[in-house]
């Protein structure tokens, strides 16, 4: 689970390290549960979140990235599901 809401989380690196890991098992996949990064503060957080979208189209389309929105609108999941 990754947090998307702001740059420190650095979402972008955690889809890297989720691309290593499917390198070697392809059953790992990436659920963030946060209100999506305020691209507009900024001409910097923009580039990053336009970039950071781009970067995870493909997992998206696939199923390995879901992308739940606020934690306060998601419904807690079991940890065994996460295996």
């Amino acid at each position: 689970m990754v947090g998307i809401k702001a740059l420190a989380k650095d979402p972008r690196w955690a889809v890297d390290v989720l691309r290593e890991l499917r390198a070697g098992d392809d059953r790992y996949r990436s659920t963030s549960t946060a209100a999506n990064l305020d691209a507009d503060v900024n001409p910097d957080s923009r580039a990053y979140w336009d970039t950071f979208l781009a970067e995870i189209r493909d997992l998206e389309q696939a199923g390995v990235v879901v992308r739940t929105g606020s934690s306060r609108t998601c419904r807690p999941r079991s940890p065994r599901s996460v295996w």
